[in-house]
């Protein structure tokens, strides 16, 4: 393990550490790039969802 990946635990375990399971999947949950990622994905169920839709309407 690298001294970078090293240092990158340290803050985390100093940072999470004693936090339980709830409170840092709270946290997690709050971070810009899940909120991003899980719009995201959110975005792209409605459109497949829209997509199923349609081709049902035309389906003999």
């Amino acid at each position: 393990m690298s001294k970078e990946e090293k240092d990158i635990l340290d803050v985390v375990i100093e940072k999470l550490g004693k936090k339980s399971k709830n409170d840092i999947v709270n946290f997690m949950h709050k971070e810009q790039a899940y909120v991003e990622t899980a719009q995201r994905d959110y975005t792209i169920q409605i459109c497949e969802n829209l997509e199923n839709l349609d081709m049902l309407r035309t389906y003999k």
